[in-house]
């Protein structure tokens, strides 16, 4: 859905007055309000009447193509934008957004209070994992724990919970999985320095923010999700099996994934961290 965002806002620009509503099925109506200015409403399936309105952007008929096009080189927005004749720059594509004040003040505040001194760490964002097996990197708690023996860094666990608190230094772990709503986790994300996650929502939630994100990419096409997200860091499996697999049978073997280990991961932290010094200067 967050992809679909700069077409939205392309919509907007043609029709700066008018009624621009969103149908959607679930309960990510906070993302849009979060994210998504241009968007008048959102509405449920069971609120659609199609007479009501004068054009219908039709996106999800396009989502099976672009899930198909997964195989080749083209991104979802794209295909949403050929199809409509919508000529986007390679800029507007990677459109970044800033959450309203009240949602990065309610976010500070938040981490304050459960972390002191929050101030002068870095804030490390860890999404544990996706309810899809093949989306699911089998070495988080090592990553953590090496990641917390640095008095620098916080640590805030985002995404399912797998783990128990008892099983890290609390005083600078923060587990919030599963504890906080849509919106709340939009603005935890806003405030990390730096987010570590595999194929996930939270993903999509950095790039759009423009908050430097290591994405681990297993099953699941890597370059093409992530190509108009500016501040990615990619690391992709190491060619154990069908990059594509995820789409014919959803494999479970995670053999992809496992590919990639801790040292992987912490070799591309410490690329963001020569990176991010350089452009201090």
């Amino acid at each position: 859905m967050v992809v679909t965002f700069p077409f939205v806002r392309k919509v907007r620009e043609l029709y700066p007055d008018g009624q621009i509503d969103y149908l959607i099925n679930g309960n990510l109506k906070e993302l849009i309000f979060c994210l998504c200015p241009e968007i008048s409403q959102v509405i449920s399936g069971n609120n659609f009447n199609a007479k009501a309105y004068d054009i219908i952007y039709d996106l999800q008929k396009l989502s099976q193509q672009a899930f198909q096009q997964r195989r080749g080189k083209e991104h979802q927005l794209d295909i949403f934008c050929d199809y409509y004749g919508f000529r986007l720059s390679a800029q507007e594509k990677q459109v970044i957004r800033e959450l309203k004040q009240e949602d990065s003040i309610w976010a500070h505040k938040y981490i304050r209070y459960h972390l002191s001194n929050y101030r002068d760490k870095k804030i490390v964002g860890i999404v544990l994992s996706d309810r899809n097996s093949q989306k699911v990197w089998p070495y988080n708690k090592e990553l953590i724990d090496y990641l917390s023996r640095d008095g620098r860094n916080l640590i805030l666990l985002l995404g399912h919970s797998l783990f128990s608190n008892k099983l890290f230094n609390k005083e600078r772990i923060l587990n919030v999985t599963e504890l906080t709503s849509l919106r709340q986790v939009i603005s935890l994300v806003n405030c990390c320095n730096l987010v570590i996650t595999p194929d996930t929502g939270l993903l999509h939630v950095a790039g759009i923010l423009g908050i430097p994100f290591i994405s681990i990419f297993g099953s699941t096409p890597g370059q093409l999700i992530t190509k108009y997200y500016s501040s990615c860091y990619r690391i992709m499996q190491n060619q154990l099996c069908d990059s594509i697999c995820w789409q014919r049978n959803f494999a479970t073997c995670n053999k992809c994934l496992k590919s990639i280990s801790v040292e992987d991961v912490l070799t591309k932290i410490e690329k963001f961290l020569a990176k991010n010094a350089v452009s201090k200067k």
